[in-house]
């Protein structure tokens, strides 16, 4: 082997070897952006869901609050219904009871009571 093909396969092996250092710098360097998009998308998404599980929690709370809210006004309108139903009632049997205590048929009815528990006395 002369000189010149030494060289040539010594330029050779040269250019070999630094195609593969240059395709393992690129791979690493790929790997490298690859890696730091994924950290970079994980925390973006964790962030992401931070604030969802808080604006969820938010609405939770306003909604919980709403329901509580409209329970204890239904309550109310329940207590002021019932009352007013009593009342009615109420007012029903005695207006029934004075109708009844001025009718003739009661005035009978009383002085025949009467009558009789004189009678027996």
């Amino acid at each position: 082997m002369d000189i010149r093909s030494k060289l040539e396969g010594f330029k050779g092996s040269i250019e070999d070897d630094s195609n593969r250092e240059y395709r393992q710098i690129e791979q690493d360097v790929e790997n490298e952006i690859n890696s730091g998009i994924a950290r970079e998308v994980s925390e973006y998404e964790n962030k992401k869901k931070l604030i969802y599980d808080k604006n969820v929690q938010k609405i939770e709370k306003e909604f919980n609050k709403k329901v509580f809210n409209y329970e204890i006004e239904c309550k109310k309108h329940i207590i002021d219904e019932e009352k007013r139903l009593k009342k009615a009632i109420k007012d029903e049997a005695i207006e029934i009871l004075k109708d009844y205590t001025e009718n003739d048929n009661y005035f009978a009815f009383l002085n025949k009571c009467i009558n009789e528990r004189n009678v027996t006395d």
